[in-house]
């Protein structure tokens, strides 16, 4: 995602879901390990999907709900796995350590919130018969629900505070690594550049409906109308007159009040 590149533990967490598609679908073996541990803990197994260039909002979120799901089976079956003597152990080292990171699984938490965010935008616009004056308000809406999660934590985000227990360094029953600091999303930084970033993405993308001549058609919009009978009787007349001259008469255009 453009909007968030920048930020270190989001590339960190592409790569490790990438690696994890990519080390357990090239092994059947594998497979059947971690079929089996899901097996003795009596955990539903997701299947974990490839996160793709194409649609990768989509392919995004179903590779990191997928990951949620399966967390502590994978977790589980990783621990094994890295100690083992095999060409793989390190690449299994390494994914297991970026998932016991507290800063790896929070991040992972907040986009989960943010790509519901995006994905619900997303299905807005594939309405059928969708108006050029209903994008503006849907966009305001998801940049403001995008920047509430600044201060109020979504559904994915409540959870991670549930299972996080930074003084006992622990994620549910996953013994946490490295620092684990106290979740403050006053100061906390990753938090606020995520955010910061997707809404400033999203502002410049859609900034062209602020303009002309996408801005022209508010004036087909009825819940901006004035509710003054004189004002509404020549409301738009002037901007689309303006906006439509070059197809109108000098004459013609002397006559646009009438």
């Amino acid at each position: 995602m453009d909007a968030i590149k920048h930020v270190k533990t989001v590339n960190t967490l592409e790569t490790t879901v990438k690696g994890i598609y990519k080390y357990y679908h090239g092994s059947p073996k594998r497979r059947r390990e971690i079929k089996a541990v899901a097996n003795i803990i009596d955990t539903d197994l997701a299947n974990i999907p490839d996160v793709k260039e194409v649609r990768w909002l989509a392919s995004q979120s179903k590779g990191l709900l997928a990951l949620k799901s399966n967390l502590g089976v994978i977790v589980m079956h990783l621990s094994e796995a890295a100690t083992r003597t095999d060409i793989y152990a390190g690449a299994a080292k390494n994914y297991l350590n970026n998932l016991k990171n507290a800063n790896m699984l929070k991040t992972m938490f907040l986009l989960l919130d943010i790509l519901d965010i995006l994905a619900n935008l997303s299905k807005f616009f594939q309405t059928e018969n969708l108006l050029v004056v209903e994008v503006a308000p849907e966009v305001e809406a998801s940049l403001l629900k995008l920047l509430a999660l600044k201060t109020h934590p979504g559904p994915n985000m409540k959870e991670f505070l549930e299972l996080y227990d930074p003084h006992e360094k622990q994620f549910g029953d996953i013994k946490l690594i490295g620092i684990c600091n106290p979740v403050d999303f006053s100061v906390d930084v990753t938090t606020r550049e995520m955010i910061s970033s997707v809404v400033d993405y999203i502002e410049k993308r859609f900034a062209v409906f602020n303009e002309s001549p996408l801005k022209e058609f508010t004036v087909f919009d009825f819940m901006k109308w004035p509710t003054n009978r004189e004002e509404l009787s020549t409301y738009g007349i002037e901007t689309l007159a303006d906006h439509f001259s070059s197809l109108f008469s000098a004459e013609e255009r002397e006559k646009k009040f009438e």
